[in-house]
């Protein structure tokens, strides 16, 4: 298959690349640096700005699918990566549409994961301070290596992190209604689970609804390895055409 990777260098993309290639898939990496991916004799690598249209389109044409695991770290003020996600999210889809692709696979944020009937993750009303305090510390700390805040961050009741939901958070959110109900191609909204961690890679994983999976009475989680398993799966099978769901590793 002929694949399009939006955000390949990042902390989901850089996994999905060689899961994707080592499957045989012939992928376009495309990210801010491409140079700075190791070559392979069936990746090509592009540059694109993902919030100008005509910059995805040009590089996403002639592909079957588009796997968008667009995301944004770098800017820590709210309202920026507020606006820089959706619209990125929103050029991203205009591109993909215009270059003609049929297929997209997005991956989301698990704040749109439902927690009851009519409640999601990001309404819940200890949403997110406990969900941090109940954090592993390997979690914490991994989230602290990519954000750029100290772990202690993620469990002080003053911060922007516990006492409201983070802009990129409340972003992916509100992207995934870009989504619903578009019955003019064929996408898919992976929510990853709460807990999204570095390794190992286990090759088993559990999918879910659009609710957010749990191991007992804590949320569950998988590792960035084992979701990309999960993302290059559905890119071969399209068990989700037009659904939102998620994953977890396997009980």
């Amino acid at each position: 298959m002929k694949l399009a990777l939006i955000g390949a260098s990042g902390v989901v993309g850089s996994r999905v690349l060689p899961e994707a290639l080592q499957r045989g898939h012939a992928v376009t990496a495309i990210c801010r640096h491409p140079e700075k991916l190791a070559p392979h004799p069936r990746m090509t690598p592009r540059s694109a700005n993902a919030r100008i249209v005509e910059e995805i389109a040009n590089v996403v044409v002639g592909h079957e699918a588009v796997i968008c695991c667009y995301n944004v770290y770098h800017d820590r003020r709210v309202g920026n990566e507020y606006a820089e996600i959706l619209e990125g999210v929103r050029s991203i889809i205009q591109g993909v549409k215009r270059a003609r692709v049929k297929r997209m696979l997005v991956v989301g944020g698990a704040g749109s994961l439902f927690v009851s009937p009519g409640v999601q993750l990001i309404d819940h009303p200890q949403f997110p301070a406990y969900f941090f305090k109940i954090a592993p510390r390997e979690h914490l700390e991994w989230l602290s290596s990519i954000i750029g805040v100290p772990v202690d961050t993620f469990l002080r009741p003053d911060h922007e992190f516990t006492s409201a939901p983070p802009g990129l958070i409340a972003a992916w959110r509100l992207a995934l209604d870009l989504f619903e109900h578009d019955q003019t191609y064929d996408w898919t909204f992976l929510s990853p689970p709460w807990f999204l961690r570095p390794g190992p890679r286990t090759g088993r994983y559990r999918m879910g609804d659009e609710n957010l999976l749990m191991d007992g009475d804590t949320p569950a989680g998988i590792s960035c390895d084992d979701l990309a398993i999960a993302i290059v799966d559905e890119m071969e099978n399209a068990k989700h055409t037009r659904q939102h769901w998620t994953v977890a590793s396997a009980q």
